[in-house]
C-alpha cells in the first residue's frame, strides 16, 4: 500500500504485508492524499497464481484523521484479510483495505483491492 499525502513536498509512505493492522494518521498541512492499494496475489503449489487487484484514489482528508490499514499478503504468506485456500495447493492472496479508525468493520472500508 502506498499513501501519498499531497502538499508542497511529495511525501510517500509505504506499508508492506503484516499480519497485524497498521495505522496512518494524516500529518499537518495535508488536505488531500492519493492512495494506491494492491491485493496479494495467489499461489499454486510453488508457482505464482493470479495477481491481486490494484486501485488508486485521491480524496480529501483533514489533519489528524486516522485510518486502519490491512495489507494482504500473497498466498504463501498465510491467509491474511479474507484469503482462502482450495484443494490441490491453490492459495488465494489477501485483500488490502483502508478503513476509518472509528469503524473497522467491513462496512467501514473506504477502499479495497481484492486479493
Amino acid at each position: 500500500m502506498i499513501i501519498q499525502p499531497l502538499r508542497n513536498v511529495q511525501d510517500v509512505v509505504r506499508f508492506e504485508f503484516s499480519v497485524a493492522e497498521q495505522m496512518f494518521t494524516v500529518p499537518g498541512d495535508v488536505y488531500r492524499m492519493r492512495v494506491t492499494l494492491a491485493g496479494g496475489g495467489g499461489t499454486w503449489n510453488v508457482a505464482n497464481g493470479g495477481g491481486g487487484g490494484i486501485i488508486t484514489s485521491t480524496f480529501g482528508v483533514a489533519e489528524g484523521m486516522s485510518y486502519v490499514l490491512n495489507v494482504g499478503g500473497s498466498g504463501e504468506n498465510g491467509h491474511s484479510n479474507g484469503a482462502g485456500d482450495a484443494p490441490n495447493g491453490y492459495f488465494g492472496g489477501g485483500a488490502t483495505d483502508i478503513r476509518y479508525v472509528d469503524d473497522i468493520s467491513l462496512e467501514g472500508r473506504l477502499l479495497v483491492a481484492g486479493g
